[in-house]
């Protein structure tokens, strides 16, 4: 698929998403965080380890706890993706790319933008067999998660 095809399909995406935005809520445990939903994926829970962030993806039956993982490198996150180190977290760079692996079909589509003066993002879509992680997050200055879109079932993950 062309890069701006994609685009345009990720556009689309973005402004079904934007549409079926719901209320949400958020338990804070200690350096925990939870965003949660009602159904399909029931929660997003947001460990910091040192300098790592693990965003665990939880569904409603617990048969499946995806992983992503976040080191800092630098004054920036980065994550391993299609086997090689991504930027995935900036306050400083800007990126729109795309990655394609032929060898297991696969790519990763990045963006890191400013949003408005004091946040950011960073729109993270891997697709092919793997199909994950498929999320923006919108974080401030330090790093901290103000919200998560999940791109996989089209719903808003947000605290209050």
């Amino acid at each position: 698929m062309e890069r701006k095809g994609l685009i345009k399909i990720l556009m689309a995406i973005t402004t079904i998403v934007v549409v079926l935005v719901s209320f949400m809520r958020y338990m804070e445990k200690g350096d925990e965080l939870k965003f949660h939903f009602s159904s399909g994926i029931k929660s997003y829970t947001l460990k910091r380890q040192g300098d790592t962030l693990k965003l665990i993806e939880n569904n409603g039956e617990q048969t499946r706890n995806r992983v992503f993982v976040m080191y800092r490198k630098g004054n920036d996150f980065y994550s391993a993706l299609l086997g090689r180190e991504r930027l995935v977290l900036s306050n400083r760079l800007t990126l729109d790319t795309i990655y394609k692996n032929s060898l297991v079909g696969a790519e990763v589509a990045l963006a890191v933008k400013q949003e408005k003066d004091s946040l950011r993002s960073s729109f993270i879509f891997v697709s092919g067999e793997c199909n994950f992680p498929r999320i923006k997050l919108f974080y401030d200055k330090e790093y901290n998660i103000k919200k998560i879109q999940s791109y996989e079932l089209l719903l808003n993950y947000a605290p209050d």
